[in-house]
């Protein structure tokens, strides 16, 4: 009986430090899941960050390109309209 009692309690003492293995694990996975998705957020920022800024200069070239496309073509308007008008 007493072999019994001994294998009873080896196998709790077994199953508690199971379980608490199990919640370390598990406390170590959520961890690790919280640092991975901290990092997936932060390259996520840096990417929209840098992709904003790219659209900007972007923007702002095209922007200048066709100030000066229109210019030139009220340039070339205006001379018609001169010549137009001298005769």
């Amino acid at each position: 009986m007493a072999i019994f009692w001994a294998v009873l309690g080896l196998l709790v003492v077994r199953t508690v430090l199971a379980d608490d293995s199990i919640v370390d694990r598990a406390g170590n996975g959520i961890k690790k899941g919280g640092e991975a998705a901290a990092s997936g957020i932060k390259k996520g920022v840096d990417a929209t960050e840098s992709g904003i800024k790219k659209g900007s200069e972007a923007a702002v070239k095209g922007i200048k390109k066709g100030g000066v496309w229109v210019g030139g073509e009220l340039k070339k308007a205006g001379g018609k309209l001169e010549k137009a008008s001298d005769k």
